[in-house]
């Protein structure tokens, strides 16, 4: 069973393949796991980049920046304002000076604006952390186990059996102990040899006792070998002398200084040897008889109850306390007196069992005795020591009893339920060694304290010494306190306790050992416990007794012994750095850093056993093996040319997150630094350290190292990476001459102005060195930079901000950055100015800039303006700019000579939107106003996106600051096409006519985009402009009708609505007007007799308009031409006497509208006119579909067959509608039943109409169609016809007035009746449509007359059972109303008298009304 710690060692979750055990776990980390992730992370920093690829989203370095892109791409035919194709990505799409319409404001503008200025690379992104040795450890948590347990002897098949596991809550709750090996063991090979030779009897190890520095066994065959902890055999205490053979060793205990040995026997005896004269026992104590007992003479063991504990009581060799297994517990003061034994016994705990019970092999009592031990005397004096306590534990309960000064129970607590097994163990007194144990005690002594458990439930009962006042006045007392407390819950029920060191305490349980830190409060590791040690405490299934568990393995000094299958074996408690020495040993160094690494952020410590308590020397402990595994480490992979470079690479990674994690930087900046260089390899090291540096985790490395990683990425001509160092670095620990000198050489601008500002804290030379490589340059890519970082620049100092961080900066710092910028920004002149050869004129700073790119400048002043470094704040200073500065440095500008029109127009777009926003600093004088209102209007583009942008300026200026609009403002306004300003002119200035000239242009295009908004800006302007009493009426609709032309057709509807509201008398000119164009005034009437449904309001009327003189003669040929669908609706939607009927039939016929003139014949009373109409439609179309059908071009290819399929549908369509007007005005006359229809026309209507469909059968019959594609589309029409017919002569005629019997014998039989051209008379088959459709309407409406039965008679049997209810009920009459409502005399008696239902009541005699 012992263990060679170098033979698992296994580095980095890697399992070596052999077979497992029994019961062993799968590791949960497969191979490959945390190497491949090492390994991966290696190669990406071998490969010369980084591990971690940061996003650079600054304006400035963006490969966007490059020359010729640009994130919005610009439209060539946009004029001069676009000529900045270098603009970066947050100057690109500029939306602070733009108008809401205006062109350039792209989709991803609208949604919001990027932050500009910043710089992702201060920001670093959420990295997970290095994977941990953590779950390396886990996976490896049996190994030890596993190992010894192939080492052991096989043992016998049914004790292989595997452990019962924790139940899983245990260890998936977030404090779950670590679940790893932590006790070793290792056989005592000597003692185990002798106690299998010394005796002669044959007898094995059956108890076990360490104590004092002694190592006692007991054998079954009653002998008691005393070891040394050298495993020498100090002395055999023989029993066969004494009591004779089979009295076999149950329990032992060693005195306090080791002389004396208790030995308790499985018959009841108790003997105590001397180890120096143990030839014979120095006391014994026999057991007593059941008789004895009885008869009152003596109390003690039983004789045949095994003697399962025994200890020494405090310091006394002669005093001990024994329990058996009766549950009987004794205590013993063992004396001579006059060379005589003289033996004081007391009864601690347990009763005797009933006489009539045997004493061996009785079963065992409901209360029995699991453990029983007395307070050890501890290293210091206590107050508990005068007491003489002794614990005893039950299934259910804990007592602590006091021997002294007279016996009583002292505590008692209880459990909530009886438990298969409990356990305690007594942690006696002890001097406090250091501050926080002595904080923790009295005086420097750390209080006894008792750990049991009921089941799984571990708790612990602290015994303080306290101060107590006595009953005499002046004196005080000590007095002893407990305080019980619960510790926690263990997976399994606890059969071991044992106390490691005061804050360890050792659990067993069936089949886990666990460690618990007091501490902590939590379980901190546990391990499985080997199947071949199930037998020593009880395990599941076991039939040890109680008491068998703490005989057979034990805890002194921080040592476990253990006795299992007749061996002795020695467990030694591994320290918390065991793994890290078998990775190191294996050569797995990256995993042996990663795992110490873990260990000291408290992930996976478990016991911390080895380590001091306090947890910064804990961490002082860890870091320095961690320094000492990174010396090995590095001296093994870089000193070995074979080494790898992903190897390398890891470990600069693994060792600087090792620094970073401890703090501790001493070996990672100075050794392994070097080492790296001088192997040629700082590449790697740079890359490792580079990546901690950036994501914030070394904020303030050493200036030295700085200098060396920002030399070496120089020399690799990594811009990039450069910047990046240089900005997440603390400005303290950089070299000030070399990082500028790179920052030039490199064009590292945001670096640059980083250093000025934070380390140098001068923002003027920041601007001044950025404004001449910038502004001053070539325009090259490199100055575009330089330029558009000076922009951000001023937008960070000019609004108190970090550069280029954007975080918030201090108040004081802003404002002295602010005040240094803006008063080298605004210098007025060349003397002070950025370069003062480039101009001798005013401003040249801000003129440079504006040439520069003015649209992006402006916009970066326009967000300054939303700020509060201004010297007109109230709580500004007194050196910031003001807002009425900078503006009248702009109008300055506006009025000289020096600016590009362009440049003016941004300009004067600047200050006009900001006037209005910011009115209590800004108060433009009128020339002011003036001199913006001409700029806009003047230099402003002709329809292009600056026009918009200018408009909508102009719009915000003169919300503020009106002007007076005179004619030739209005001039310019037209010129400039400012048409919303120009419409908003023309109303203040009354000029009507003008204003509907200019709505009916639609200059905006607002018509077209969106639907109504013509007649929405008509109605406003003419409702305003005839409110005006002074306005010409005549004039307005002249130039309404002079306009007429440019109104498009979709809006001629609406001109309608407008001209009747406002305009009713003049509408026959309007349409009149439209004349010429058929089409647009049919589009101008349909108002007026046909409201269009979309108009309509839902669940209103279609209201029209008022119909103008001579329209009704117009209107008729253009619905006949153009909606033909329609006309009929748009007829008869008018009272009768409207239109002339003869024209709309003539109208009608000549445009084949053929419904149209069935119903105009309908309405003049000329029915049969109509009914031979329909017969001549239906013969001549049914015709034409025939000669379709014949050509044979429906059976030809897809297009013909198409062109021909369509002009017979067209065919069709003329018959469906001839046919269902003749059904619906056939329908309407049914539906009068009136004398104005009499029955015999009635009959005749529906003959009529119902032979002219049997003649379209006819037709197509007499042909012999075949089936083809237009002969079934024709007679599927023809039937749907039949059915429509049919089902509306069922619900609008009577069924006597309309026979169906009379209508077929007529269809069939009568042939003078039959139309011209038709056969005389017609088959069945021809009229097997007309037949069918007969018998399903018949049949239809005699299932409505039987259902219309069935639920009339429903009704009558339900008020006939309502009516036999009620009456068989009765009703109640009260005695006043008794009273006859004829005569108004009471009724004697209720049998002679009529009684109603609604309360009257009259005499027999009475007349009774014939309804009450």
């Amino acid at each position: 069973m012992s263990h060679d710690a170098g033979s698992s060692a296994q580095g980095g979750g890697v399992h070596t393949p052999g077979p497992e055990p029994p019961g062993a776990r799968s590791p949960p980390l497969h191979a490959g796991g945390a190497e491949s992730a090492r390994a991966d992370r290696a190669e990406r920093a071998a490969a010369g980049s980084p591990s971690e690829v940061l996003p650079d989203r600054r304006p400035l370095r963006d490969a966007s920046a490059s020359p010729g892109r640009s994130d919005s791409p610009r439209s060539t035919d946009s004029g001069h304002l676009w000529r900045y194709p270098r603009r970066p990505r947050d100057f690109s799409s500029l939306s602070r000076l733009r108008s809401p319409w205006s062109g350039s404001t792209s989709a991803s503008m609208r949604g919001g604006r990027t932050p500009s200025g910043g710089s992702s690379v201060l920001y670093p992104t959420d990295r997970s952390p290095p994977l941990s040795a953590h779950d390396e450890m886990d996976s490896d948590v049996l190994s030890v186990v596993d190992k010894a347990s192939l080492e052991r002897p096989p043992r016998p098949p049914s004790a292989a059996r595997e452990p019962a596991r924790a139940p899983v809550p245990f260890f998936d709750a977030p404090d779950a102990p670590d679940v790893r090996p932590f006790l070793e063991l290792h056989q005592l090979r000597r003692v185990t040899h002798d106690c299998a030779t010394v005796d002669t009897l044959g007898g094995v190890p059956n108890a076990l006792h360490v104590s004092s520095g002694l190592v006692v066994v007991g054998l079954t065959s009653g002998a008691t070998l005393v070891f040394d902890l050298s495993q020498r055999l100090r002395c055999v205490c023989q029993t066969s002398a004494t009591l004779g053979r089979g009295h076999a060793v149950t329990s032992l205990a060693v005195s306090a200084d080791g002389s004396y040995v208790g030995v308790g026997h499985a018959s009841g005896h108790l003997l105590l040897y001397d180890t120096l004269d143990f030839e014979r026992p120095a006391r014994h104590v026999p057991p007593v008889t059941a008789e004895e007992v009885l008869a009152g003479k003596r109390e003690g063991h039983l004789l045949g109850a095994s003697v399962t504990h025994l200890q020494f009581v405090g310091k006394r060799k002669t005093a001990v306390v024994s329990a058996d297994s009766l549950g009987l517990c004794f205590y013993y003061s063992l004396g001579r007196v006059l060379g005589m034994a003289s033996h004081d016994t007391l009864r601690v705990y347990g009763q005797y069992p009933a006489p009539s019970a045997s004493m061996r092999g009785a079963p065992e009592p409901l209360h029995a005795l699991y453990d029983a031990a007395p307070l050890p005397p501890g290293s210091c004096a206590h107050a508990s020591d005068e007491y003489r306590l002794v614990a005893v534990l039950t299934r259910s309960k804990l007592l602590v009893v006091r021997l002294k000064p007279t016996p009583s129970t002292w505590y008692r607590t209880y459990s909530a339920g009886d438990h298969p097994c409990s356990a305690l163990a007594w942690l006696p007194a002890a001097e406090a060694r250091d501050a926080r144990a002595a904080a923790r005690g009295s005086r420097g002594v750390q209080h006894p304290v008792l750990a049991f458990a009921f089941g799984t439930e571990l708790r612990a009962l602290r015994l303080r010494a306290v101060r107590v006042r006595a009953e005499e006045p002046g004196r005080e007392t000590t007095a002893l306190l407990a305080e019980e407390e619960t510790l926690g819950h263990a997976p399994e029920p606890i059969e071991r306790l044992q106390w490691v060191r005061r804050q360890l305490l050792f659990v067993c349980t069936p089949s886990w050992w666990l460690l618990y830190d007091t501490g902590r409060a939590r379980f901190a590791e546990c391990q499985p416990l080997d199947p071949l040690l199930l037998a020593t405490g009880g395990g599941p299934g076991s039939k040890l007794r109680p008491g068998t568990a703490q005989q057979r393995m034990l805890v002194w000094r921080s040592k476990a012994f253990l006795l299992a299958e007749d061996q002795v074996w020695l467990g030694d408690f591994l320290p918390w750095d065991t793994r890290l020495r078998q990775l190191a040993q294996a050569g797995e160094h990256m995993a042996a850093i990663e795992l110490a690494t873990a260990l000291y952020q408290g992930r996976g410590l478990g016991a911390a056993i080895g380590l001091p308590l306090d947890h910064g020397a804990q961490q002082q402990a860890i870091g320095a093996r961690i320094d000492e595994l990174g010396r090995a480490a590095a001296g093994r992979i870089l000193g070995q040319p074979h080494a790898s470079a992903a190897e390398r690479a890891a470990l600069a990674y693994t060792c600087a997150n090792a620094s970073v994690v401890t703090q501790r930087f001493d070996f990672l900046f100075d050794e392994l630094y070097d080492a790296y260089e001088l192997h040629g390899y700082e590449g790697l090291f740079a890359n490792a350290l580079e990546e901690f540096i950036l994501r914030g985790e070394i904020r303030r490395p050493p200036t030295g190292v700085v200098q060396r990683l920002l030399a070496f990425r120089a020399r690799q001509q990594e811009r990039e990476r450069l910047e990046s160092l240089v900005l997440h670095v603390d400005p303290a620990c950089l070299d000030l001459e070399q990082v500028l000198r790179l920052c030039a050489e490199h064009a590292l601008w945001d670096a640059f102005v980083y250093v000025y500002t934070e380390a140098m804290e001068d923002y003027a030379a920041a601007f001044r060195e950025l404004f001449a490589a910038g502004v001053h340059g070539r325009h090259t890519a490199t100055d575009d930079t330089a330029a558009y970082t000076l922009l951000a620049f001023l937008r960070a100092a000019l609004t108190g901000k970090r550069y280029p961080s954007l975080d918030p900066a201090p108040r004081e710092k802003a404002v002295r950055g602010c005040a240094a910028v803006s008063g080298a920004l605004f210098a007025p002149r060349a003397e002070a100015a950025a370069a003062p050869t480039v101009s001798a004129g005013a401003y040249p700073n801000v003129v440079q800039l504006l040439h520069r790119d003015a649209e992006a400048f402006l916009s970066v002043l326009d967000e300054v303006f939303e700020g509060d470094l201004f010297a007109d704040q109230d709580d500004a200073g007194a050196a910031l700019p003001t807002r009425r500065g900078i503006v009248d440095v702009m109008l300055a500008l506006c009025s000289g000579e020096a600016l590009l029109p362009d440049e003016l127009v941004f300009v004067a777009i600047f200050v006009a939107r900001n006037a209005p926003k910011y009115p209590q600093f800004l108060a433009l004088e009128e020339g002011e106003v003036e001199l913006l209102f001409d700029t806009l209007t003047r230099l402003a583009g002709s329809g292009d996106s600056s026009t918009v942008d200018a408009e909508f300026a102009l719009e915000c200026l003169l919300s503020a600051h009106p002007v007076a609009y005179t004619s030739a403002r209005l001039e310019a306004l037209r010129g400039a096409q400012f048409w919303r300003v120009l419409e908003l002119a023309l109303r203040k200035t009354r000029r009507w006519d003008a204003l509907l000239a200019l709505v009916l242009q639609d200059t905006t295009q607002a018509h077209a985009q969106a639907p109504g908004v013509l007649a929405e800006r008509l109605v406003d302007a003419l409702s305003t402009a005839l409110r005006d009493r002074g306005a010409d009426r005549g004039a307005l609709f002249q130039t309404l009708r002079a306009h007429l032309a440019q109104i498009a057709d979709m809006f001629l509807a609406e001109l309608a609505g407008i001209v009747a509201r406002f305009f009713p008398e003049q509408q026959e000119q309007m349409y009149r007007a439209l004349a010429t164009h058929a089409w647009r005034q049919y589009l101008y009437l349909e108002p007026c007799f046909m409201p269009r449904p979309s108009t309509r309001p839902a669940g209103a009327h279609a209201q029209r308009l008022a119909l103008p003189a001579g329209a009704c003669s117009v209107w008729v040929p253009l619905v006949a031409q153009f909606n033909p669908q329609r006309m009929v609706e748009s007829l008869a939607a008018h009272p009768q006497g409207t239109f002339d009927l003869g024209m709309v039939a003539a109208v009608a016929r000549e445009h084949r509208v053929y419904d149209a003139v069935l119903w105009a014949h309908d309405q003049r009373g000329e029915w049969r006119a109509a009914m031979d109409l329909l017969d001549e439609v239906v013969q001549e179309q049914a015709r034409a579909v025939l000669e379709l059908v014949a050509s044979g071009g429906d059976q030809g290819s897809a297009s013909t067959t198409e062109r021909v399929l369509h002009a017979g549908r067209e065919q069709l369509r003329v018959v469906e509608g001839a046919v269902r007007m003749a059904v619906r005005l056939s329908a309407a006359h049914g539906e009068e039943r009136g004398a104005s229809v009499p029955a015999a026309e009635l009959r005749e209507r529906w003959y009529r109409l119902l032979r002219a469909l049997v003649s379209y059968f006819h037709v197509f019959a007499a042909a012999h169609a075949q089936d083809g594609p237009l002969d079934t589309l024709a007679l599927g029409t023809g039937r749907a016809l039949m059915q429509e017919a049919l089902a509306a002569l069922i619900t609008s005629v009577p069924s006597e007035t309309v026979s169906f019997p009379t209508l077929f014998r007529r269809l069939v039989e009568d042939e003078r009746e039959a139309p011209a051209g038709a056969a005389a008379r017609h088959t069945f088959g021809e009229v097997r449509v007309a037949v069918c459709g007969m018998l399903s309407a018949y049949r239809l409406r005699c299932d409505v007359l039987q259902l219309g039965v069935g639920i009339s008679e429903a009704d009558v049997a339900r008020l006939f059972h309502e009516l036999a209810k009620e009456r068989g009920v009765g009703w109640l009459f009260a005695r006043e109303q008794l009273v006859c409502r004829a005569c108004g005399q009471a009724l004697s008696a209720p049998s002679g008298a009529a009684l109603f239902q609604g309360g009257a009541a009259f005499h027999a005699g009475c007349h009774a009304p014939q309804s009450p």
